[in-house]
């Protein structure tokens, strides 16, 4: 039986629970990155159609004007000043088709994630995020569930005092280029330390350009990995070019029962192993063998310390 073997290096990892992002170049080959591409463009396809049809509105659920989704699709869509709506993202893909949790799955990815997590995880709440030209909206400033928190509204029951000790972020693959024309992401290095902070607080006295904000542009191919604490938010895609991105969370069971017990698409310990190996029987890739599903969640099948 094939090794564990490391994706990461130490250096890479420091980096990672040091900023609290870590960006990795060209890690996904072209062949992948137009799979999912195709795969994407099919939803994207679905879910502009859907918007015409008759009665679609009478499915949709609105959180706030930024989160309309569709009860059944899980479409998510925006309003627009103008009240219209504008496609925006997708939710639960991996029932969707059968390349993204495949691609879950990649030997890499699971090495990766078992590097920073330390501990066995489950890919949960795959998610498809895509701003549109010219119309892709602003996502303002702000941390993720559990620690999103606005004065102003949003999740006021929700936000931590500290840091959970277990790392917590999401895979982030990069299907097109993003840069700061297109609406690129923004985020604060190292603000995942300390729990939720008042991102509102940020920006009303500074508005959008955040002290410290750094720029994150990548290219199809590239990976992010980013803690759901780091303080992040994107301007509007003004520009002609499309901007997608695969998010895919790979969780501890402890983080789960934490922080996310109340999602909708959390599965059994026996519903995970079931699901999680037909999708590595899927991939019919020797390389995965090195990983093994248990009730505790994916680990390596021989763990060589790293």
């Amino acid at each position: 039986r094939k090794r564990f073997q490391s994706m990461l290096t130490p250096e890479q990892i420091s980096s990672f629970h040091e900023n609290g992002y870590l960006i990795v170049r060209d890690c996904i080959p072209p062949a992948v990155i137009e799979e999912l591409r195709g795969a994407a463009d099919a939803l994207q396809r679905d879910a502009l159609a859907r918007m015409r049809e008759p009665n679609y509105s009478d499915g949709l659920k609105r959180v706030n004007k930024s989160w309309i989704e569709h009860e059944r699709d899980h479409f998510v869509y925006r309003e627009k000043p103008d009240g219209s709506l504008s496609f925006h993202r997708v939710e639960r893909m991996f029932t969707r088709q059968a390349v993204f949790r495949r691609f879950a799955m990649t030997p890499e990815l699971l090495s990766a994630a078992y590097q920073l997590i330390g501990l066995p995880f489950w890919p949960r709440a795959g998610a498809l995020v895509v701003k549109l030209p010219r119309e892709g909206a602003e996502v303002r400033w702000h941390q993720d569930i559990p620690y999103l928190y606005w004065s102003s509204g949003g999740h006021p029951g929700k936000g931590r005092a500290a840091t959970h000790a277990i790392p917590n972020f999401t895979t982030d693959i990069y299907l097109d280029e993003s840069n700061e024309s297109n609406g690129c992401l923004y985020a604060i290095p190292a603000s995942h330390k300390n729990g939720t902070v008042d991102v509102d607080a940020m920006t009303a006295e500074h508005g959008f350009t955040l002290p410290g904000a750094a720029a994150l542009e990548l290219g199809p191919g590239d990976i992010m990995f980013h803690h759901v604490a780091v303080v992040h938010g994107s301007p509007e895609n003004h520009s002609a070019t499309l901007r997608r991105t695969f998010y895919i969370h790979y969780m501890a069971d402890e983080t789960m029962r934490d922080a996310y017990a109340d999602w909708p698409d959390l599965k059994s310990t026996e519903e995970n192993m079931t699901f999680w190996s037909n999708a590595m029987a899927e991939r019919g890739d020797s390389e995965a063998a090195v990983f093994r599903i248990t009730e505790a969640g994916i680990c390596p099948a021989i763990d060589s310390g790293a």
